[in-house]
């Protein structure tokens, strides 16, 4: 099996350490023991083999995901100091601090689940166009009612070019 990140064929396989812990999805609810985990000897990327059953698992996972359970729909803080400040306030300072964010750009968040990243780039930009993707038909509520943010479902195929393109969600699950 290849590596998900360099392609290499090398790979260390942990099937029988790792069928003894008990896991949690990435909506914070427990999801069972088992699973494999593979470490490849190029890169050292630690990941999960793309097989059926993990397919499987990401289909029942995703099924009923429940994004920022904890926080009641609110995205997750980080803590500076004494203040706290939204992830994705922090991530949109810093694309401002490296001049990575600009007023008329496209930018499309593939993965956007509840639009909170885009929420951000609209408050901190005049004229970008901002365009959601997601797995949902219709758009979460926090797209309503802007006119800069536009939604569209996973499998549409709509005719746009973008100057950015962010996987946040995307990289993180």
């Amino acid at each position: 099996m290849s590596c998900i990140i360099c392609s290499e064929e090398k790979g260390q396989v942990y099937r029988e350490e790792f069928q003894q812990f008990q896991t949690v999805t990435s909506d914070c609810r427990p999801f069972g023991a088992g699973g494999e985990l593979l470490l490849c000897s190029f890169c050292d990327t630690v990941y999960r083999p793309r097989t059926n059953q993990w397919r499987a698992n990401c289909r029942k996972i995703y099924s009923s995901y429940v994004a920022h359970r904890q926080g009641r729909g609110d995205e997750q803080k980080l803590f500076e100091s004494s203040s706290s400040i939204s992830r994705s306030a922090k991530l949109v300072d810093q694309l401002l601090r490296i001049e990575f964010l600009s007023d008329n750009l496209t930018w499309l968040d593939f993965g956007c689940g509840e639009g909170h990243f885009l929420r951000e780039l609209e408050n901190a930009s005049k004229n970008c166009r901002l365009y959601g993707c997601d797995f949902g038909q219709t758009p979460p509520d926090r797209f309503q009612p802007s006119t800069r943010k536009k939604y569209f479902p996973i499998d549409s195929r709509p005719r746009l070019r973008f100057d950015r393109v962010s996987l946040i969600h995307v990289a993180e699950h």
